[in-house]
C-alpha cells in the first residue's frame, strides 16, 4: 500500500485535474449557449426557404439550372467521383463524438466513392490515417460558424459542382437533438431533389398569407414570375443551399459543444469519485500509523515496567 505521502500527492493531482476539468465543462457550456441560440434561430429560416424553394420548383416544372441536374459525363467517360463533406472538431476531450463521425464516413466510403472534404482537424487526420482522396481540407474553426467560412466553402463547393469535378455533395454531421442526445447523419446537398419527376410537377396554389394554399378551401391560383423564373433561380437555389449548409455546420458545433460538456462534467464526476477514494484510503493509512504508534508506545511502557 503507498505511503501516506504519496496518497496526498496522488490527491492534489486529481484535484488539479478536477478543477481544469471543471472549467472545461464551463466553457463547453457557455460555447453551447451560444451556438445553440444560431441554431433555433437558422432552422425555421432554412425550413421556410425550403418550403419558398419546393414551391416555386413547382410551380416552374420546365426550369433547367446546373444545381437542379446531375453533371453531364460523356459517353464512355468515367463519371466523376461524390464529395463527402466531414464535419469533426479540431480538438478533443469530448467523448465518442468523433469516433462515431469517422466510423459512419468509413461505411459510406466503402459503399461509395468519394473525395472527402474534412472540416476539423480530427476530420483530416482520420483522412490521413485511413488513405482517404481529399479535395480541401478547412480547419482551425475556433468552435464557431464565422459566416466568411460558410460562404467561401459554398462557393468552392458550388464552383466544384458546376465545373463537373463532382457528381453530387452529401454533408456528413452530427445532428443536434438535445444536450444530452445526438447523431451523426447524412444528408444530400447536390444535386437538389426537384419535388415531383420532370415533366409531372404540379402547380401549387399562391399562397397569400404563411400557409395559405395547404388547407381546404384555398383558392388554387397559378404563381405569376417577376423577373423571370431563371433569374429568380439563379439567386434563389445558390442562397438556399448556402442557408442549408449554415444550418448543417451550426448542427454540428452544437453537438460538438455538448458532447465536450458532457464529457467534461462527466471527467468532473469521476475525479470527485476518486478523491472521495484516494481520501478514505488516506485516513485508513493514517489510523494504521496511529495505531501502529500506540502500540509500540504501549510496548515500549510495558517492557520498562517489566
Amino acid at each position: 500500500m503507498a505511503n501516506l505521502r504519496q496518497i496526498r500527492s496522488r490527491i492534489r493531482s486529481v484535484q488539479n485535474t478536477q478543477k481544469i476539468t471543471r472549467a472545461m465543462q464551463m466553457v463547453a457550456g457557455a460555447k453551447l449557449r451560444r451556438t445553440q441560440e444560431q441554431l433555433f434561430q437558422a432552422r425555421p429560416y432554412v425550413d421556410r426557404l425550403e418550403g419558398i424553394t419546393r414551391r416555386f420548383l413547382e410551380a416552374a416544372p420546365t426550369l433547367t439550372h446546373p444545381l437542379l441536374e446531375t453533371p453531364c459525363v460523356e459517353e464512355g467517360a468515367t463519371p466523376p467521383p461524390m464529395a463527402l463533406v466531414l464535419i469533426a472538431s479540431d480538438t478533443g476531450l469530448c467523448g465518442s463524438y468523433n469516433e462515431r463521425l469517422i466510423a459512419k464516413a468509413r461505411q459510406v466510403l466503402a459503399e461509395t466513392e468519394a473525395r472527402v472534404v474534412p472540416i476539423g482537424r480530427k476530420a483530416v487526420a482520420a483522412a490521413r490515417r485511413h488513405g482517404w482522396r481529399v479535395l480541401a481540407t478547412h480547419t482551425d474553426l475556433g468552435g464557431k460558424v464565422a459566416e466568411p467560412f460558410v460562404q467561401e466553402l459554398s462557393t468552392a463547393l458550388l464552383e466544384a459542382y458546376r465545373a463537373s469535378q463532382v457528381r453530387g455533395v452529401q454533408v456528413l454531421y452530427t445532428a443536434y437533438r438535445s444536450a444530452l442526445s445526438w447523431r451523426p447523419a447524412l444528408e444530400s446537398w447536390l444535386p437538389l431533389q426537384p419535388p415531383h419527376p420532370a415533366g409531372q410537377r404540379a402547380v401549387p396554389a399562391l399562397n397569400l398569407a404563411p400557409g395559405a394554399g395547404d388547407r381546404p378551401g384555398d383558392i388554387a391560383v397559378p404563381y405569376l414570375f417577376e423577373p423571370a423564373p431563371e433569374e429568380i433561380a439563379e439567386r434563389l437555389l445558390p442562397a438556399y443551399v448556402t442557408a442549408k449548409l449554415r444550418r448543417l455546420l451550426l448542427e454540428a458545433m452544437t453537438s460538438e459543444h455538448s458532447a465536450r460538456m458532457v464529457a467534461m462534467k462527466a471527467a468532473t464526476d469521476n475525479a470527485a469519485e476518486m478523491i472521495d477514494s484516494l481520501t478514505l484510503t488516506r485516513n485508513k493509512v493514517r489510523q494504521a500509523a496511529i495505531t501502529k504508534e500506540i502500540s509500540e508506545i504501549v510496548a515500549g511502557v510495558e517492557a520498562l515496567n517489566a
